[in-house]
């Protein structure tokens, strides 16, 4: 929408000076952006930023933005790039005014933003207003104090939050120099000062900050994940034909360096001659893109905008307190109406009623939750970005875990080769004992790079293959055996065809000892079959060399399973949520893994593409046995019969036919495991379910789950620390402290010239140098100050030695990646148990939460009756009822939400939400309940105690309805909460908060004391009055029935409204799952007993 600078909205766009962003669902906040015009009279040349990419006029009929073009985006023929020409100075100026620097920082927020951000949300304001009417009451003392706890909690909460994200959002690229080809001659430039079509040189150990197409052979290392990192082989573009239009991300993926690649080796060919020679002996490139149009741009633009920020100032609260605010303005209509003031101490008290019903606790209390949440994790190693998420993480429906890195371990153990015994095509074969000619496809069908300095990089499965087959690769692409035996030949890699995603194979050329040459080529199953022939064929295309091949076995992998992954995911399913899988491996490596961990337990039914397709919609339902082949048209509904029958898994491809389609949604809640899906189609996924109501978590570890951890409710990342390493990191940082304060010690007592101090035992071991530089300064300091009364001690002999501490390299670096950085939670540890102890922590606070707002809104609407219709009565507390009772509930309210989670997840679920019926009629019940206990105890004093006319401004003094209201109201504190406090099976039960409890305990000792008159110097020093016996009695028979009440409306309302049974794709497969186990355990029992039989 195009909008006037007034708000108005534009047809035209030469009269509009903004632009309305409306994003699709999911996808970020909308937002108005500043429409800008480079020439007033031409419609085309308008341009708008939002999120960080320029948007210009692609279309003016109808009028149409896109994203900024780049050179490269028209596909250009390769030929243009064959023969690059440099940029001139004259041209820089418009071209960094159109493309901007070459950046794309993560902002990390300052103390004072974030906290300026907490304290401008509408909670923080309204409290601060409330203060300053409580201030004008003459309660200034109370307000003071109100108003510094209210701003020390948020410091707390902005603190923590500022300190996790500063450690976390470290994908800022630092500049660097590099060769650039301008004004026909090479300059060192800045990576920053880099633009599209720059030709540049790229040597070892630069990284690539932008896309840039090459003339050379070059070796990179591309960060696919901070743990998984692959080594890849870039070609020149000479070896393709000029007339091929540049495709980037798919056919010409292996000509382009992405931003964020490491090179690793640089060899110039002798073969293809370069148009531009190198200063430095580096490839020659062209550079693509820069800034955010890269594909680690467009990463970090999905880490900073594809979701909206989350904070306690929801709607549903708003919703909350919007209903309490109708029973506080009937209390300030009372006022109005029974009292003659003067109308400025009228409209105070009217304002101070109707803003009772907005606690000052609630944000104080919300943040300590929040906190203590925040404190436990941080335990287990856990840290959050996002504090305010972690209640989400109470009502998550839905759990979906990445495979590799996640679920199993990243170490792989090579079980054999199988389909190579003659008499049994299942067993796995060693492949020590395997064929010569299976041994030489393994050893030569890789992609793995010996560099210059000695050390050999690749897939970690192929480098398991080669320590397998005891051979190595060294120098010139030569893989020998590591112990010489006869049998064992000397091979070289002469060509190398790189793995294709769309042919789902490579293939390598090499020449034997003998001269014959041997061309390996290794795949897919489904690929590798089309291939297969008896005669051997030696040509030099790679169409002709992946033909006519001999099958040399299945080479067969275990990837095991991380040592808590069954465990961790059995109790996320029994605590009624669904686990899916979704991966990017083969479908039937994703089907077997799910069931190990009980994802699936059932026959699983593939929805795949059909072989050898005709079309895209080709697909077909087939078991993984293939005994079961379904035809399957997406244009029709699904058979869902299949679903009651067959656990489900899809594969990408196919997904891709359902997307926008009506049966999608069916497909979607009745599918357990995705395989060979898209980072693209993973976030998809998030945001299908998430507009079918579930809350979702996403756990993953790598680049390629960036999307959806961004997308879901709750992303965890999992990073690849031990126990083992978080213990030497602290104790290495204990040690640094140690040292800093040490030498601080040391400048203070240099700067009064006194003897340097011991250095600590701590650290002394670890720097006996400084030890004896320590010892050698006091002994020398003796001696000079007998010559010399004012000599100092050599401080820099100590220090230079105490700096040895940080060179040493033996403690481990827990490397964070942009899984870490785009995810709200991250784990330094790789254990699966990360999601379960989140789990735990956003329910103890999801619990807390909606207790809070109870206990609070019958907190606050006693306030308001108190302030209206108890105070037109007259009654008053004095300053020691008062202040006892606060010392008492302040206990209850900083202990109320310091409740541990109990360590089993329970089958039932928290409530997720406070505006509903359940704690709705909760709430007006047991303040119902509440208004008939004093009103009834009201009219019990006059029977009791005539009144005279009531003074208003007269003080405190004791009487019958001021006690009796006292001790009533005071029981009623302590049955809110006693009753509304929610304990097992998501927390530790009352008894078990030991300070709450007996903090409870000791306000009814109060209440009984008083109303039985049991201490009576207690009751003297509190001012409570004597009462008659009979007055007594029906005092504290309704102080018992009220108690009573409570606890009846409280489970009869939770009995009867109170929603905790969760949707049913979520709980699909519950009860089936259980039967299954309790027949297994009844088994597992029957052995038993046969056996002690």
């Amino acid at each position: 929408m195009l909008v006037h600078g007034h708000g108005l909205p534009q047809e035209n766009v030469e009269e509009a000076n903004c632009i309305q962003i409306i994003p699709k669902l999911h996808l970020g906040q909308g937002d108005i952006v500043p429409l800008e015009r480079k020439d007033a009279s031409d419609p085309s040349s308008y341009t708008f930023s939002y999120q960080r990419d320029t948007y210009t006029v692609v279309s003016t009929d109808p009028l149409t933005f896109g994203r900024l073009p780049y050179p490269s985006s028209s596909k250009p023929p390769l030929e243009t790039f064959l023969k690059p020409a440099s940029l001139w100075t004259s041209h820089l100026k418009a071209l960094y005014k159109l493309y901007g620097k070459n950046e794309f920082n993560i902002p990390i927020p300052t103390f004072s933003g974030l906290f300026s951000e907490q304290a401008t949300g509408p909670f923080f304001v309204f409290q601060i207003f409330c203060v300053r009417l409580w201030c004008l009451n003459e309660y200034w003392h109370y307000s003071l104090f109100t108003l510094f706890m209210l701003v020390v909690f948020e410091c707390t909460v902005v603190w923590q939050w500022v300190r996790t994200l500063t450690e976390f959002r470290t994908m800022s690229v630092v500049p660097y120099p590099i060769r650039c080809y301008r004004d026909s001659k090479w300059i060192e430039i800045q990576t920053d000062k880099l633009l599209p079509g720059d030709v540049v040189s790229v040597g070892r150990d630069d990284c690539s900050r932008r896309r840039a197409s090459h003339q050379r052979h070059c070796r990179r290392q591309r960060g696919y994940a901070f743990r998984r990192v692959r080594s890849l082989l870039k070609e020149p573009i000479q070896l393709r034909e000029g007339n091929e239009a540049l495709d980037v991300d798919n056919v010409h993926k292996n000509t382009v360096l992405f931003s964020g690649t490491k090179i690793l080796q640089a060899t110039p060919s002798t073969e293809i001659p370069s148009p531009i020679k190198t200063p430095d002996g580096g490839c020659l490139g062209v550079v693509l893109r820069t800034g955010f149009g890269t594909a680690q741009g467009q990463l970090v633009r999905t880490m900073i905008f594809s979701t909206e920020h989350v904070s306690t100032n929801n709607f549903e609260a708003f919703l909350f307190i919007g209903f309490l605010l109708i029973f506080a303005r009937s209390g300030s209509e009372l006022v109005c109406i029974e009292r003659e003031l003067k109308t400025s101490k009228l409209l105070l008290d009217c304002i101070l009623i109707v803003t009772s019903v907005v606690p000052p606790e609630l944000p104080i209390e919300l943040s300590l939750a929040v906190n203590a949440s925040l404190v436990t994790l941080s335990k287990f190693a856990i840290f959050c970005t996002e504090p305010f998420r972690i209640p989400f993480a109470g009502r998550v429906g839905v759990c979906c875990f990445d495979k590799t890195g996640t679920i199993t371990a990243e170490n792989l153990v090579l079980e054999g080769v199988a389909g190579v015994d003659a008499s049994d095509q299942k067993k796995l074969v060693n492949v020590k004992e395997a064929s010569r000619e299976t041994t030489l496809c393994l050893a030569v069908a890789h992609a793995l790079v010996k560099l210059e300095d000695g050390t050999t990089v690749g897939d970690p499965m192929e480098k398991t293959t080669l320590d397998a087959l005891e051979r190595s690769l060294t120098k010139g692409d030569a893989v020998t055996p590591t112990q010489p035996a006869r049998t064992k030949l000397q091979t070289h890699i002469r060509r190398r065809f790189q793995f294709s995603s769309a042919l789902k194979c490579m293939s390598t050329v090499s020449v034997l000892p003998n001269g014959r040459s041997l061309v390996a080529v290794k795949g897919a199953p489904e690929t590798i079959k089309q291939f297969l022939d008896v005669v051997p064929v030696n040509k030099l295309h790679r169409a002709e060399l992946e033909s006519h091949l001999r099958f040399a076995g299945f080479l067969v992998f275990h990837c095991p399973l991380k040592a808590d992954a069954v465990e961790s995911l059995k109790m996320l399913a029994d605590s009624s949520r669904r686990c899916i899988m979704i991966m990017g491996d083969n479908p039937l490596t994703a089907v077997r893994v799910a069931r190990e961990v009980e994802i699936v337990d059932r026959e699983a039914l593939i929805l795949d593409l059909k072989e050898n397709p005709k079309h895209d919609g080709d697909l077909v339902w087939r078991t993984v046995d293939e005994s079961k082949v379904i035809p399957v048209d997406p244009s029709e509904p699904l058979d869902t019969s299949l679903f009651d029958e067959y656990d489900i898994c899809v594969i990408g491809a196919a997904m891709k036919q359902f997307e926008h389609r009506p049966s999608w949604n069916a497909l979607i809640q009745n599918t357990w495991v995705y395989a060979r899906v898209s980072p693209a189609q993973k976030e998809y996924i998030l945001a299908t379910l998430k507009t079918l109501g579930c809350v979702m978590l996403m756990a993953g570890d790598g680049t390629n789950d960036v999307g959806a951890l961004k997308q879901a409710h709750i992303g965890v990342a999992l990073l690849d620390g031990t126990p083992e390493d978080l213990q030497k990191i602290a104790e290495r940082q204990k040690l640094e402290r140690i040292k800093k304060v040490y030498e601080s010690q040391l400048s203070i007592l240099a700067r009064f010239g006194q003897p340097p101090p011991v250095v600590p035992l701590a650290i002394a071991h670890l720097v006996p140098d400084a030890v004896k530089a320590q010892q050698a300064a006091v002994a020398n300091q003796q001696v000079a100050r007998q010559k010399n009364p004012m000599e100092k001690f050599d401080l820099g002999s100590i220090t230079n030695k105490l700096a040895d501490m940080e060179r040493e390299d033996d403690v481990p670096k827990i490397k964070l990646g942009d899984a870490s950085c785009a995810a709200p939670f991250t784990s330094k540890l790789s254990h699966v148990s990360a999601i379960a102890h989140i789990i735990r922590q956003g329910r103890c606070t999801l619990v807390a939460t909606v207790q809070m707002y109870k206990i609070l809104a019958l907190d606050c609407l006693i306030t308001a009756y108190s302030l209206s219709v108890q105070y037109l009565d007259g009654i008053k507390f004095g300053d020691y009822q008062v202040t006892v009772t606060g010392m008492l509930m302040s206990v209850c309210f900083l202990c109320i939400s310091r409740a541990k989670p109990v360590e089993k997840l329970s089958r039932e679920r928290p409530l997720g939400n406070i505006f509903n019926l359940y704690v709705l009629l909760s709430v007006l019940l047991q303040f119902a309940l509440h208004i008939l206990s004093l009103v009834y105890v009201t009219d019990l004093t006059r029977t009791y105690e005539e009144r005279g006319p009531i003074d208003l401004e007269a003080k405190f003094e004791p009487n019958f309805l001021n006690t009796a209201i006292y001790l009533v109201g005071l029981s009623q504190q302590v049955s809110t909460f006693a009753i509304n406090f929610q304990g097992r099976p998501f927390r530790e039960g009352i008894r078990e908060n030991s300070a709450l409890y007996w903090g409870l305990v000791g306000a009814s000792a109060v209440a009984v004391s008083g109303a039985t008159d049991f201490m009576s110097e207690l009751n003297r020093w509190l001012q409570i009055v004597e009462m008659a016996d009979s007055f007594k009695f029906r005092l504290t028979a309704t102080m018992i029935l009220d108690f009573v009440g409570y606890w009846v409306i409280e489970k009869v309302c939770k009995y009867l409204w109170a929603d905790l049974e969760p949707k049913a794709m979520i709980t699909r497969g519950r009860e089936r799952r259980e039967q299954r186990r309790l027949k297994e355990e009844m088994k597992m029992a029957q052995a038993v007993v046969d056996k002690t039989q």
